[in-house]
């Protein structure tokens, strides 16, 4: 399948462009987006381009049944721009309720789904942090 696809925008930011910056103030925070693959989903209209057939045996022409993605496929080569548009589009929908700071760091600081950040202070780090929503794991 990843012959037919298109790779899109590389928009991730460089390993070392993350690191050196992480590397400019005393405090460091690090954090980790859970799942982040699993949360990437295909608009229902674009479902259909990523169906597939899934049966029991090799032989598709019986008990087989047809599925569509609802997220994009972790494998696929597509999936790194699709990911990374979608962190960086969280932040432009969100910076007015996050605020700039916490906008800048998901625009920035990430590595894929992994972020590294220093502040200046301590005060300064626990500001950003409650600047983001949190979310109960059930």
């Amino acid at each position: 399948m990843n012959k037919h696809l298109l790779q899109g925008l590389d928009l991730t930011n460089t390993l070392t462009g993350v690191l050196n910056r992480f590397y400019q103030e005393h405090v460091g925070l690090m954090c980790h987006i859970d799942s982040m693959f699993y949360q990437v989903y295909v608009a229902q209209e674009y479902r259909d381009l990523l169906r597939f057939l899934s049966g029991e045996n090799e032989n598709f022409s019986k008990d087989s049944i047809e599925c569509r993605m609802i997220m994009h496929i972790f494998s696929a080569i597509s999936f790194p721009g699709c990911s990374n548009f979608a962190l960086k589009k969280t932040a432009q929908e969100n910076e007015c309720e996050l605020g700039s700071a916490a906008a800048d760091f998901l625009r920035n600081d990430f590595y894929v789904d992994d972020g590294f950040k220093t502040c200046t202070t301590i005060e300064g780090a626990n500001h950003l942090i409650k600047s983001f929503p949190t979310r109960r794991r059930s």
